[in-house]
């Protein structure tokens, strides 16, 4: 499943000057199937998983144009991966997913993120699936660029 990020910047309007662009995607290992069932069945099990199989979520962004270098160092990118539950509410997966990377102060530096849900940390469900960027100033404080992917419905079963 993947998607480009919709992002909102207040920097400039000007991509020469300033410009954000990137995407996100997620995947899961296909590990042998425990039933009668063929494990892969068709391009749909990117979005059916089992729990027993790792998923990972991918992130892939740039920044680009003359802003760049001179945004502070010490600024970050605070990344989270969101699963709502369809009937039951937004779960809360802790650690696995969220995330910070260190701002670099280059124009066209390429970013990249894996995050890794260990096999059995989501429960049986239909999910949601939102992965959002944020800029962070050195202090933690929310910047002038925001960024989210909405990767549709995910469903999780027990074989």
């Amino acid at each position: 499943m993947t998607d480009n990020f919709q992002a909102e910047q207040v920097i400039s309007t000007n991509p020469s000057i300033f410009r954000f662009n990137g995407g996100s995607f997620l995947t899961a290992d296909e590990l042998a199937s425990t039933s009668e069932w063929p494990a892969d069945l068709s391009a749909a099990t990117e979005r059916v998983i089992q729990r027993d199989q790792r998923i990972f979520f991918r992130f892939r962004w740039s920044v680009s144009g003359l802003l760049v270098p001179l945004l502070d160092d010490a600024n970050q990118w605070h990344l989270q991966v969101f699963f709502e539950k369809m009937g039951g509410g937004e779960i809360d997966l802790g650690s696995y997913s969220i995330a910070n990377l260190n701002f670099v102060q280059r124009s066209g530096h390429v970013y990249t993120h894996t995050m890794i849900f260990p096999p059995n940390a989501i429960d049986d469900g239909v999910y949601d699936v939102v992965a959002v960027i944020r800029f962070r100033d050195s202090r933690n404080r929310p910047g002038p660029i925001a960024a989210f992917a909405e990767l549709g419905k995910i469903t999780v079963y027990e074989d």
